[in-house]
């Protein structure tokens, strides 16, 4: 059941696309070496066998042409899965990793078959110490984008910690100015209140005093002099012995 769902769900197309079937080399791909490629694919054509295939070198590179290697035999395994096989001698080309393609006469893929991938070098060493460089320089790529990322974020960051930084700063300037506003009310509400000065107030009382005084003693020395009363109020308030004014000789009688 889960070949004929694969089967079914398989085209053409999709195996050209990416598929899911790889070819594997029985050694290292060096140069000057014959290798053999196998793998096996499930495929919805009626007869994958009945036309002839071709196995291409091809390099991601720039600079690097597409080499055919020769044809691919395809034969059936079972009812639903085909065996592809290919025997060839590897090419002299710069160090480096290469596929290995299944196509027909127009380019088409076969199945799901996605074709064969490996490293072609001088020597076994050559290849294994390119491979490790690879992984290197991947890894290396990976972290140079990982720090990038980083220092985008850092940067990030710091721009919100220096926006933060100015408005906690803003604030505290307000708050400063509302405390050095608070401080002087709480200075005004606190100082006495200044009253009205006394001293004018005593003036005018002391001014009326003098002048009532003066009234009242020019008022018993006129009466003193002219009407011969004398300066004691007590005096002043005795009947007098006689009806006869106490004048004085100098003055007329009123």
């Amino acid at each position: 059941m889960a070949i004929t769902t694969a089967v079914v769900s398989m085209t053409p197309s999709t195996a050209g696309a990416g598929g899911g079937s790889w070819i594997d080399f029985d050694r290292p791909l060096i140069v000057g070496t014959e290798v053999t490629g196998r793998g096996t694919f499930v495929s919805q054509q009626t007869n994958p066998d009945a036309e002839p295939w071709f196995a291409r070198l091809r390099s991601e590179d720039p600079g690097v042409d597409e080499i055919l290697l020769g044809t691919v035999e395809i034969h059936r395994a079972s009812s639903f899965v085909w065996r592809a096989t290919i025997t060839f001698v590897v090419p002299d080309v710069p160090t480096g990793e290469y596929w290995v393609d299944v196509v027909d006469a127009d380019g088409e893929g076969v199945g799901d078959l996605v074709g064969g991938f490996g490293v072609i070098s001088r020597t076994p060493l050559e290849g294994r110490l390119w491979s490790r460089a690879q992984r290197a320089e991947a890894e290396q790529a990976r972290s140079h984008r990982t720090i990038t990322a980083l220092h985008a974020r850092q940067s990030q960051l710091e721009a919100t910690v220096l926006d933060r930084q100015a408005t906690i700063e803003r604030q505290a300037e307000r708050l400063t100015a509302a405390s050095a506003r608070i401080t002087g009310l709480e200075a005004d509400l606190a100082a006495p209140t200044p009253s009205t000065p006394t001293w004018p107030l005593a003036g005018l009382i002391a001014l009326v005093l003098a002048v009532a005084g003066f009234g009242l003693g020019r008022r018993y020395a006129t009466r003193t002099l002219v009407t011969g009363a004398k300066r004691s109020w007590a005096e002043n308030q005795e009947a007098p012995a006689s009806a006869e004014p106490n004048t004085s000789p100098l003055v007329a009688p009123k």
